[in-house]
């Protein structure tokens, strides 16, 4: 009989001195950075505080995760944690934080190619 790892689901706001710092870390990225990105609330008990809300995947036992046909699959060691997102903290939806970097480094959405793509520089 084949062993399968649980996953958790975990999240932590980032008005919390915790959630803003683990999001630093994990996404590398400066705080800085990360108020470009979100934003700061301005009114309410979180004023002046980060918004949004980092979620990510924990393994809380380990064994075979299958992901296509009937031997596709890998095995996850326990006590991981995968998937780090940053999501609007009022409708829930993921904020990109490469897309922001993107856009940072002067590239910008192509529509005709449906992709981020080096601005040219009109002369």
């Amino acid at each position: 009989m084949t062993v399968r790892a649980r996953f958790e689901s975990r999240s932590c706001y980032l008005s919390n001195d915790f959630g803003a710092a683990l999001a630093c870390r994990k996404l590398n990225i400066s705080e800085d950075e990360l108020e470009e990105i979100v934003g700061r609330y301005s009114r309410g008990k979180r004023k002046g505080k980060l918004r949004g809300l980092l979620v990510w995947r924990k393994c809380v036992s380990g064994g075979w995760v299958r992901t296509g046909g009937a031997y596709e699959g890998y095995v996850e060691s326990p006590r991981k944690t995968m998937d780090y997102k940053i999501l609007d903290a009022w409708t829930k939806e993921p904020i990109s934080v490469m897309d922001h970097k993107l856009k940072k480094l002067g590239y910008t959405w192509n529509q005709r190619l449906g992709c981020m793509s080096l601005a040219s520089k009109e002369s």
